[in-house]
């Protein structure tokens, strides 16, 4: 199968200068902040020119719902499914329309106020407007128990804290909902920790580990009883993980 345009890598431009493994994560996320900036300012102005079709796709309102999205989602047909996107951007990759639901996407990420001036200086509209939100922090802003799958594209390893993100993405998963984690194996080494590549994300088949010099975290063993690994896979250089939360009460 041909693998999916939305799985091509995107390489931001970093402000941080050489990359230092022992710099503090929210250290390292801070002083990235204006490369990220330049990155998508660039981007927007010329409308994708590095990434050919990925600018005409995040601003279809057409956009089917991605194959690889819709096959683990657990709704009736005729149904609303409701889909978060953290660490969006300021254009989601999710697909906005599926035959079988109505599709409800939110969509936050940590810069969304500074995306969406950037946004209104290109003269963009997008068919989903990203919310301000650290990952870190979705359960200040959003519902417990809320939607049918959340997704994490090619963004936790530029968290400052990606473990507590995932904990926040399970609390506003449904019961019996997954999480999509889509990123590159072990980044932060392949980047040298430049930017806000700080950590890096290792799988095998029903596990899940974060890591970066002097910290290490089993992931299923923090989640304990709230969710599991229940599979991972490589597509090319790109590693999914699924974790899907527990469908009761713990």
């Amino acid at each position: 199968m041909k693998r999916p345009s939305w799985l091509r890598r995107r390489r931001r431009s970093s402000a941080a200068g050489p990359g230092r493994a022992e710099l503090e994560p929210q250290d390292a996320w801070q002083s990235a902040i204006d490369g990220e900036i330049s990155f998508w300012r660039e981007y927007l102005r010329t409308q994708g020119a590095r990434y050919p079709g990925s600018y005409e796709t995040r601003l279809d309102p057409r956009l089917p719902l991605q194959p690889e999205i819709a096959e683990l989602i657990d709704a009736p047909e005729g149904s609303t499914v409701k889909l978060l996107d953290v660490g969006a951007g300021p254009l989601t990759f999710l697909g906005r329309t599926d035959p079988r639901w109505q599709v409800e996407i939110t969509a936050v990420d940590a810069l969304g106020t500074q995306y969406a001036e950037l946004l209104d200086e290109a003269g963009v509209v997008p068919p989903v407007r990203t919310q301000p939100c650290e990952t870190e922090r979705l359960s200040e802003m959003l519902p417990t128990d809320a939607f049918d799958l959340v997704a994490a594209r090619n963004t936790l390893d530029h968290s400052y804290d990606p473990v507590q993100a995932i904990l926040e993405m399970v609390h506003c998963a449904k019961p019996g909902a997954p999480l999509l984690l889509v990123h590159h194996r072990n980044t932060a080494e392949d980047e040298h920790y430049r930017g806000m590549h700080q950590w890096n994300f290792e799988a095998t088949d029903h596990s899940l580990t974060v890591w970066r010099p002097g910290k290490r975290t089993d992931v299923g063993e923090t989640l304990g009883r709230r969710a599991q690994v229940e599979r991972s896979w490589m597509d090319g250089a790109w590693e999914h993980v699924v974790i899907r939360k527990a469908r009761t009460d713990i």
